[in-house]
């Protein structure tokens, strides 16, 4: 997976989610799943920022630490720390709270890899329960409504060019078309099955020539 993680896929349907876990000192980070050999701490993020230290409390990321290393001892299981926010890219400002030494152990993503995480899995053919799969939808939906979807690119579209007609052209056609607004000549605009053969005699009014007789 993009984070790095193994796990199979055998592990990742006994995935166990525990949806804010309490801690101590009024802790409560936002999920946490337990899935093979990790303990996964999520702490997810909108417009809101991490809780910041204040003179009774350490800041939020360093309890969740503290907590979720506390936590993942019990279960017998490799902690690891993952945020979630809606940044386009990483943004190290946010996150200078967290020990040098854990940095290896903490993973950043964003909404948008979400949502492109949820559209893969709804489009794929894989099993998945309908209670799984509607809550998986309403997030995506969620997400998307909140302009939060990543650009998938344009290879999604290389399946489909099967189901395409081939045109000569794609362009407008001023000649053949039934409705245009500008006048574009009439060698272009009039089109002849047999070509016009010129006069054998003038057609022009020649005053040289009387067509009476004066009295």
């Amino acid at each position: 997976n993009k984070l790095g993680f193994d796990i199979s896929n055998q592990e990742a349907k006994n995935a166990e989610f525990i949806f804010w876990p309490r801690f101590e000192k009024n802790t409560e980070p936002d999920l946490v799943i337990i899935v093979g050999e990790y303990y996964l701490l999520i702490e997810a993020k909108y417009f809101s920022g991490f809780t910041e230290e204040t003179k009774k409390t350490k800041a939020q990321l360093l309890r969740e630490i503290e907590g979720g290393k506390l936590e993942a001892k019990n279960y017998g299981k490799d902690f690891r720390l993952i945020a979630i926010t809606a940044d386009h890219y990483y943004k190290e400002d946010k996150f200078e709270i967290i020990p040098s030494d854990f940095i290896p152990r903490f993973k950043w993503s964003n909404w948008q890899s979400v949502s492109s995480f949820l559209y893969n899995i709804l489009e794929s053919s894989r099993d998945i329960k309908k209670q799984e799969r509607d809550f998986a939808l309403d997030l995506y939906n969620l997400l998307d409504k909140k302009n939060l979807r990543d650009f998938l690119g344009l290879s999604s579209l290389y399946n489909v060019s099967a189901f395409l007609k081939s045109y000569a052209s794609v362009f407008f056609e001023a000649r053949t078309a039934k409705f245009r607004g500008d006048f574009i000549g009439f060698m272009q605009s009039l089109s002849f099955e047999k070509k016009i053969s010129l006069p054998k005699k003038t057609i022009f009014f020649n005053n040289q020539k009387k067509i009476f007789t004066p009295r």
